[in-house]
């Protein structure tokens, strides 16, 4: 049986795949819903927003330090944000997926904060 550390390893390396993935499913979103030039303007602001977003509340250095449930809360609009956007998209499946899997590895990384040595935030 895996260890605890090693599946936590496996979480976050998972969880970091999920954020870039995220990010690609919004940029999809925006080529496959619109057209013009309005379609590159979202393909960038959306995944741009959304990483600007995480890197001020959600990231372990987040730039402001919020409570532990306010960063909780913004991660699952993004994550949820970004699984709709694929099913707006047309792929119901993968959005669904995405976020069945997101959701496992929230819960996940929740449970396995509470036995990290080091601090959510610097």
């Amino acid at each position: 049986m895996a260890s605890k550390k090693g599946l936590d390893s496996a979480n976050l390396v998972l969880r970091f795949a999920l954020e870039l993935t995220a990010l690609a499913a919004l940029a999809y979103w925006a080529l496959e819903t619109h057209s013009g030039p309005w379609r590159w303007v979202l393909a960038i602001a959306a995944p741009g927003a959304t990483a600007l977003a995480w890197a001020l509340v959600v990231s372990p250095k987040a730039v402001f330090d919020v409570p532990p449930l306010a960063a909780l809360a913004v991660e699952f609009s993004l994550f949820v944000a970004a699984a709709f956007s694929l099913a707006v998209a047309g792929n119901l499946a993968l959005g669904l997926a995405l976020a069945v899997v997101e959701g496992v590895s929230g819960s996940l990384n929740h449970v396995f904060a509470r036995s990290r040595s080091e601090p959510r935030r610097p």
